[in-house]
């Protein structure tokens, strides 16, 4: 009796054994696989990111009036890395042009996507008074940004700005600047550059629409073919936003960020990429 219930147990364990065993190869096999899907899963969205940022498509110089034979953002006959053309970007706010980025980029109903490109600082102006300005930095993540410096051009367009015209100052703790010219200094537009070790935004104030094309040469405020981009730009495939965050269900995810440079002011990029189907 004994005898049979120590074989007994000794079945058991050996059951028991084969088991955890085939479990434990199964995971291995598993969890291998799921780092290599994600690891090709990241290099494919290295490679995509990368030739949106750094070519500049086919025609080079596409804009937004036509649909290019193959997508970039870079400007034509450009050889700096990660400087955008404005009107290429200003191109993704055209929902037609979004519907035919997937098939230019080869990932149509294989993999999704999200490309946000966010203006490094958020810069927001009021004016309080005659000629008197306050302006609001924030970093985009929305946190008050001290200590950045602020140069405020006044004046019209195609006008050599005077000494009284471009006011420089710096934020506070609240990432609050002052811009005030006093009563001799007139003008339609205000063009507010902001920057922190070096890195730069630039934002444009007017209250004619039709100046908000500017931008500022050495000290010259001159017409542009675009306004400066001061709000979030994205094309979403194959996912949605719940309050504003991306949802894409069970599907793995990458996500890469970048800078880059679009007419001197420095912007952030954010890539997410999953696979549609498994």
């Amino acid at each position: 009796m004994h005898v049979s219930i120590e074989y007994m147990f000794l079945g058991l364990f050996v059951v028991l054994a084969v088991t955890l065993s085939f479990s434990n190869m199964a995971m291995v096999n598993i969890l291998p696989s799921r780092e290599i899907e994600q690891s090709q899963l990241r290099v494919k969205a290295e490679s995509i990111l990368d030739f949106i940022l750094l070519s500049a498509g086919n025609p080079p110089d596409w804009d937004e009036s036509v649909v290019p034979e193959v997508f970039g953002l870079a400007p034509a006959n450009s050889s700096d890395p990660y400087v955008l053309d404005i009107g290429k970007v200003y191109a993704l706010l055209n929902s037609t042009f979004q519907r035919e980025i997937p098939r230019l980029l080869g990932v149509q109903d294989e993999y999704g996507f999200y490309l946000k490109i966010v203006p490094l600082y958020l810069v927001d102006i009021n004016e309080t008074g005659s000629n008197r300005f306050v302006v609001a930095v924030r970093s985009f993540r929305g946190f008050p940004l001290p200590s950045a410096n602020v140069t405020g051009y006044y004046g019209d367009v195609n006008e050599t700005l005077s000494e009284e015209q471009i006011v420089r100052t710096v934020t506070n703790a609240s990432g609050v600047a002052v811009l005030d010219y006093g009563p001799s200094v007139s003008g339609d537009i205000l063009i507010v550059v902001v920057s922190v070790s070096g890195v730069s935004v630039t934002e444009v104030y007017t209250h004619d629409e039709g100046y908000v094309n500017s931008k500022v040469e050495g000290t010259r405020i001159v017409e542009s073919d675009y306004p400066p981009i001061n709000s979030t730009i994205s094309v979403l495939y194959g996912g949605v936003l719940v309050d504003g965050y991306l949802n894409v269900g069970m599907a793995s995810k990458v996500t890469l960020f970048r800078y880059v440079k679009i007419e001197n002011s420095v912007y952030y990029v954010e890539f997410t990429m999953w696979r549609l189907k498994d």
